[in-house]
């Protein structure tokens, strides 16, 4: 009886040194942090700290699939413009082309708020990768020799492809030299950060306003032969540039 019980202890504690063992070397995952809807939770009594990065980032495992292939439990939509899954908060969806572009000024012509007398133009004068609207007034008039505005008022509309998304990176590095430029402003057009600014050079008079909205880079220019022609035009500038 002796041996029989000497024996069983002796499995025992076998048996449990066994389980001890599968739990420090095969199931450290036990003490985890796990990403649930969006957040970090505690699986067991995890002995690291919580993960810095947004757990979202993380690649999940989802067992579910749209008509598309895409798996919603791992952040995936399906993206028509691109043709792919993808997470909207590692990739934008829209894409921009020239087409579209041509699309929005199109659109615009026909949305922007301004007088009924002003004569609109979709340009060929523009960048590559942009499209551009011009209105001008119906006094508009340009001196016959070197074209300085004798007097009226001139908007272009000028619409580009881009990838930044942060305007106030994009003035820093793209606007034209900060000498002739005055009267800097942070406002708000469209809905999102915009930077406007005055400026006089070669003969040109001119208000700028400046946003990215939706992958799309808007430059909103009102020209004007002097302070007195701002002042003239302004109300317009501003109703036009809240039809956005």
């Amino acid at each position: 009886m002796k041996k029989f019980l000497l024996v069983l202890f002796s499995l025992l504690i076998i048996a449990s040194g066994g389980y001890y063992f599968y739990l420090e070397i095969f199931n450290k995952g036990e003490d985890i942090w796990i990403c649930k809807d969006g957040n970090w939770v505690k699986h067991g009594n995890p002995k690291e700290e919580k993960p810095s990065i947004d757990c979202r980032q993380q690649l999940l495992v989802g067992g579910d699939e749209d008509k598309h292939g895409c798996k919603p439990s791992a952040g995936y939509t399906w993206c028509e413009p691109k043709e792919k899954c993808l997470r909207t908060w590692e990739e934008p969806c829209e894409e921009i082309n020239n087409i579209t572009l041509n699309n929005l000024v199109t659109s615009l012509e026909e949305s922007l708020v301004y007088p009924s007398g002003w004569k609109t133009e979709i340009t060929d004068k523009k960048p590559k990768d942009c499209e551009q609207l011009d209105l001008y007034s119906k006094n508009y008039k340009l001196n016959d020799g070197y074209p300085i505005l004798e007097r009226g008022a001139y908007v272009m509309v000028r619409v580009c492809e881009t990838e930044e998304t942060d305007i106030e990176k994009s003035f820093e590095k793209d606007v034209l030299d900060k000498n002739v430029i005055e009267n800097i402003e942070s406002i708000k057009a469209a809905g999102v950060n915009a930077f406007q600014y005055d400026y006089s050079f070669e003969g040109w008079n001119a208000t700028d306003t400046l946003f990215i909205k939706d992958g799309i880079y808007y430059t909103i220019k009102l020209r004007y032969v002097n302070d007195d022609g701002k002042t003239e035009y302004w109300s317009i500038y501003e109703t036009l540039l809240q039809s956005f």
